[in-house]
């Protein structure tokens, strides 16, 4: 008897999709799901098919596409963050958690189940995860709720002990060259297994020359002056993009220390692998690319 497959048009991943597809098929799919990977490895596209399969039962036609089933019924974070900055609330994190509770405490609007999807759920500040125990306690038997991160550990522990954990792999070279065929081997160490970095990277010439304005930064850093390191830290200030510019920097660095091994360049690493610690931590990003930058081993 074949299988339906929920996900045709995520890449890889074939071990989440065997749990997804079966909770599906078997109607026993945990009712609040923690999708953990890297970034760019499909988890948030994995969330939007699983909503639009839980939609779309009996509608053949419709599996796969995310847009076609339930949209009524799905509720995406960061969509909701985004208008509630907006509208220039006090605490949008908080608002748009409350707007969550509040969504997944109604009917359904057209389809049998509600979906709510967090975003970036480790962005979550602890008195967000904390608005969402009580509806992880007594979950409505009509409602999932999927949070996807980076990193399960930020999240609050009992949030996780109520929460079946999807863990979603890095991609192979050969996996991403099936959908960027023509990516350049620099680009492929650099996305490390990332389909949407590279992705990003073969299909934007702003962004190729971004990545090596970055990487000539990074190799040429002790020429640089005060000035031009504090530009980076501020034009870096978002957490995601502080991460990428150190993960950049972090390969080429590392790349350069392989080929001349240094106790300098091994203190460089470890102090680049701290700062990319330190802002998944939530330290302010800015504040934290400033102090490496300017660190007595850049000099």
């Amino acid at each position: 008897m074949n299988k339906t497959d929920f996900f045709p048009g995520l890449v890889g991943q074939a071990r989440a999709k065997e749990i997804l597809n079966r909770g599906i098929e078997s109607g026993k799919l945990a009712q609040t799901l923690i999708f953990v990977g890297r970034r760019g490895v499909g988890k948030k596209m994995a969330a939007l098919l699983l909503a639009n399969a839980l939609h779309s039962r009996g509608n053949a036609s419709a599996i796969g596409n995310a847009n076609q089933a339930g949209k009524a019924d799905t509720f995406v974070f960061s969509e909701i963050l985004a208008e509630m900055r907006e509208q220039k609330k006090e605490n949008p994190f908080m608002e748009a958690a409350r707007s969550i509770i509040k969504f997944l405490e109604m009917s359904p609007l057209s389809s049998e189940m509600k979906v709510a999807i967090i975003d970036n759920a480790d962005m979550l500040t602890a008195g967000s995860q904390n608005s969402l125990l009580k509806t992880l306690e007594e979950p409505r038997l009509n409602a999932v709720l999927i949070l996807v991160t980076e990193d399960e550990d930020r999240l609050l522990p009992t949030i996780v002990s109520r929460s079946r954990i999807i863990n979603f792999a890095p991609l192979t070279n050969d996996e991403i060259k099936k959908v960027v065929p023509d990516v350049s081997p620099e680009i492929l160490e650099l996305a490390d297994g990332s389909i949407g970095f590279a992705k990003q990277m073969a299909e934007s010439i702003d962004a190729r020359l971004e990545l090596n304005q970055i990487r000539d930064f990074w190799l040429s850093i002790k020429d640089a002056d005060i000035e031009t390191k504090i530009s980076w830290a501020n034009d870096k200030r978002d957490r995601q993009d502080a991460i990428k510019f150190l993960e950049i920097g972090l390969v080429a660095i590392r790349n350069q220390w392989l080929a001349n091994p240094t106790i300098i360049g091994a203190r460089v690493i470890w102090l680049i692998q701290r700062t990319i610690y330190q802002i998944r931590e939530n330290v302010n990003a800015r504040a934290a690319l400033e102090a490496m930058l300017l660190a007595p081993v850049f000099n």
